[in-house]
């Protein structure tokens, strides 16, 4: 069966959805096909900031906890830092927005791998199993690791852009959350001890805590060792955890060197629209989503492909991607030893990241 549509969106994670969403309520034909079954686990922390949850109207029974504390560990020193936020299950979080993309009028199809996408009469042919998709548009939003972009000849990113993360979902009891590691507090964890470039993190849900750490992948040794590292490390903060799960993901640290080309929009991870310091992407995966289609609906029948390429890289650029190409560009910088590490920390403790990328990393360099 052949079903036409104005925009076809692959992958249902923030940035597709999003994109799904914004596209659905103004009126255009969307089709959103997930490969998996919804909803799907995602490994991830889970925090999302305060503008997320107002701009999306989260409801209160998807906060899994409010933080208002980052505690920063190098070693024996510890800094705290302000900053307030939600902790999310990610399978609840991305199927709520997914859900509101169908409220608006958004087709959903779950368990629907696309095999193949070629352009024909100038629309995308997108093949799923038995059914045939066609759109004038297409925005691609599943995963670094993109089978539909490596289908149309784009290069697979290279281990120096990508990070591996491992991360226990373990079971602890509410009261021994609060007692060992406090109500409002997410614990972030750095130094060449944890791992060469990146960090471990504890996140602390209502009855679960994510136990996670993340590693430029071509700096890994020995994944299974450094990870037990880690945990060793860190395992006055886990007792009475129960593991639950285990999982391993890659999360990308480089920007693509492209992310249009002919009324196809890159976001999301897909693009690697995330932060190369801390690794968070879930907002800017919505701020891409919403640009793509922000786009799509502003520039529908212009015939000009340069237009809509050059308003999709402007409001990226004016939204975030500028400041994440600054911070890719002091991060070796940053974690090259741990006397660099505790200059960012001990900036960030005061500072937005931005801040520090922009403007304040380059006045004190350690000598």
């Amino acid at each position: 069966m052949i079903n036409m549509y104005d925009v076809i969106v692959i992958g249902a994670g923030p940035s597709g959805s999003s994109a799904a969403m914004r596209l659905a309520e103004n009126g255009y034909s969307t089709l959103l096909l997930e490969k998996e079954k919804l909803p799907r686990y995602k490994p991830c922390g889970g925090a999302i900031p305060p503008e997320v949850i107002s701009d999306l109207n989260l409801p209160d029974n998807l906060i899994e906890r409010k933080f208002d504390q980052l505690n920063l560990y190098l070693g024996n020193i510890i800094i705290n830092r302000k900053s307030k936020g939600a902790i999310v299950w990610r399978d609840k979080f991305d199927y709520y927005i997914t859900f509101k993309a169908a409220e608006n009028g958004a087709i959903i199809k779950d368990s629907s791998m696309c095999t193949s996408i070629k352009k024909v009469n100038g629309n995308f042919q997108i093949k799923c199993k038995k059914d045939i998709f066609i759109s004038k548009f297409v925005i691609v939003a599943d995963g670094c690791n993109s089978n539909l972009l490596l289908n149309l000849g784009w290069n697979k990113p290279k281990p120096d852009d990508l990070a591996l993360t491992v991360q226990y979902e373990m079971e602890m009891s509410a009261k021994k959350i609060s007692q060992i590691l406090g109500d409002n507090i997410i614990h972030l964890f750095f130094g060449k001890n944890i791992c060469e470039r990146g960090y471990g993190w504890i996140f602390p849900k209502k009855n679960m805590i994510s136990v996670g750490w993340g590693s430029q992948l071509s700096l890994i040794h020995n994944t299974q060792v450094e990870f037990n590292n880690f945990l060793r490390l860190v395992k006055k903060f886990l007792n009475g955890a129960v593991l639950k799960r285990k999982v391993a993901h890659l999360v990308p640290t480089h920007i693509r060197d492209k992310f249009f080309d002919s009324n196809l929009f890159v976001v999301g991870d897909s693009a690697g629209f995330v932060d190369p310091l801390s690794g968070k992407g879930i907002a800017y995966a919505i701020l891409s989503g919403i640009i793509a289609a922000s786009t799509i609906i502003k520039h529908f029948d212009e015939p000009d492909s340069s237009i809509l390429k050059n308003y999709y890289i402007k409001n990226l650029n004016k939204s975030f991607l500028n400041v994440l190409r600054l911070k890719k560009s002091i991060q070796k910088d940053v974690y090259a030893s741990d006397s660099s590490i505790l200059k960012f920390l001990k900036l960030w403790k005061n500072h937005r990241s931005s801040e520090i990328a922009i403007s304040l990393w380059n006045k004190s360099r350690v000598v």
